[in-house]
Order: structure tokens, then C-alpha cells, then sequence
């Protein structure tokens, strides 16, 4: 069973904002894992289905590290419009592929600017 509740949430919230669906934006899509190599795993499948992904180290802080190993992040930007069949499908991918590896899928954002928001609309989320 796949969880797009963070989907939902997101969607209802653009709406609630006056934000367009079909206007081309940038959206960015998270994974962790807690080892580099289950990442570079994902990122390998995600590369042969022509997603470009970017694995990042996530560094813990200096008096962390000496408890505790660094997560290991898999991103991917992609131009596109938030078209909801499109990314609940994406999400169900993602989390497929990220449980596959030993992972997370850690959800989506997408940039607003230059949209022309009402800012009356943040008063009611």
C-alpha cells in the first residue's frame, strides 16, 4: 500500500493558495537513506528510467558525528507542471524504489515564485 497522504496535503494547500497546476514549475523530489551505497542503489535505478538524480551526503553536525554515521540524501529536479495523476504515480514509484533500496521516499516541493499570490490565502491554512 502506498501512502499519499504528504500528496494530498501539498495539493490541498497550492489549492488553498490560488496556485496553478499546469504552469510548468520546478519540482523537487527527496529520498534518505542510511547508507551511501543504498543511495547510489536508488540513484541508479532512478538514472535508468532517465531521472536525473543527485546523491548528497547529509552531514551531521561536528559533535554529532562522533555518535552517529551521516544519512545520505537522493534528490531529483525535474521542470514540469503539478499535475496530480502525475506525481501520485511518481510517489508510488518513488516509494517502491526507495523501499527496494533500504530507504525513504521523503515527499516533494514545488517553487512558487513569480506566481502572484493573494497573501489574504496564507490566513487560512
Amino acid at each position: 500500500m502506498h501512502n499519499h497522504d504528504g500528496d494530498r496535503m501539498l495539493f490541498s494547500v497550492f489549492e488553498k493558495l490560488g496556485v496553478s497546476f499546469t504552469k510548468p514549475r520546478e519540482i523537487n523530489f527527496y529520498f534518505v537513506f542510511s547508507e551511501q551505497d543504498k543511495a547510489n542503489a536508488a540513484s541508479s535505478i532512478l538514472q535508468k528510467r532517465n531521472l536525473a538524480a543527485k546523491v548528497h551526503e547529509i552531514r551531521q553536525p561536528w559533535w554529532k558525528r562522533l555518535f552517529a554515521k551521516s544519512n545520505w540524501s537522493v534528490s531529483i529536479t525535474r521542470q514540469m507542471p503539478m499535475d496530480r495523476d502525475v506525481i501520485m504515480k511518481m510517489t508510488t514509484l518513488f516509494q517502491q524504489i526507495a523501499t527496494r533500496c533500504g530507504g525513504t521516499y521523503d515527499g516533494w516541493e514545488a517553487s512558487v515564485v513569480g506566481d502572484n499570490l493573494d497573501p489574504s490565502n496564507f490566513e487560512n491554512l
